[in-house]
């Protein structure tokens, strides 16, 4: 796995052993980003089941803030961990080692909205996709008119709105499809915003 385009073109990510984290393909990422195109500076983004980190960091390599990596695994966030030491970007990243509805709820009122939010839950699990929007929209916790990017198998049918999100795209690589959902109102809040998680 390496780094596809940015200040850290052509780095390479440690990948991991066995079977249980499932990286999204170089051809997938670079889709996705290509879409996200111009969103990408200064954004805030969070990449929820995030095994390696590779989403995250590939959007701090094009000019994102600071990115939230989240994964339940300890294994997964000790990953995400050396890859950003690896590519210099410690300072820009946070990991949470917690699942990715629990730590919504914990990050409720602490972080900044993101501006980008990946997601890669289980495949075949549409209940998985659905909760995570409905958990962001309930805590509020994205931006207006954010994007959320959902990588899942082209088998599972997601709705065209969920819980203040709309989908405004979704795009078909082999066995995965990718759903980018657009928050339909602003959720940000008032005022000064919290601090970067």
């Amino acid at each position: 796995m390496r780094i596809i385009a940015g200040t850290a073109r052509g780095r390479r990510l440690l990948s991991p052993q066995g079977g249980l984290v499932r990286p999204t393909p170089d051809r997938v990422r670079e889709a996705v980003f290509s879409i996200l195109g111009l969103r990408l500076p200064d954004a805030q983004v969070a990449d929820f089941f995030a095994g390696t980190g590779a989403l995250g960091l590939e959007a701090l390599s094009r000019g994102a803030a600071h990115a939230l990596l989240v994964d339940s695994a300890a294994a997964s966030c000790e990953l995400c961990r050396k890859n950003a030491e690896r590519l210099g970007m410690t300072r820009q990243v946070t990991i949470v080692e917690r699942p990715a509805l629990a730590a919504i709820a914990h990050l409720t009122g602490r972080c900044r909205a993101f501006d980008i939010v990946f997601a890669a839950p289980p495949y075949r699990d549409e209940l998985a996709c659905s909760a995570l929007l409905d958990a962001l929209s309930g805590a509020r916790l994205t931006a207006n008119e954010a994007r959320v990017v959902l990588q899942h198998h082209r088998s599972v049918e997601l709705p065209d709105q969920v819980a203040g999100f709309e989908r405004d795209d979704v795009r078909i690589y082999g066995i995965t499809a990718v759903s980018i959902y657009v928050s339909a109102a602003a959720l940000g809040r008032d005022g000064e915003p919290p601090p970067q998680c």
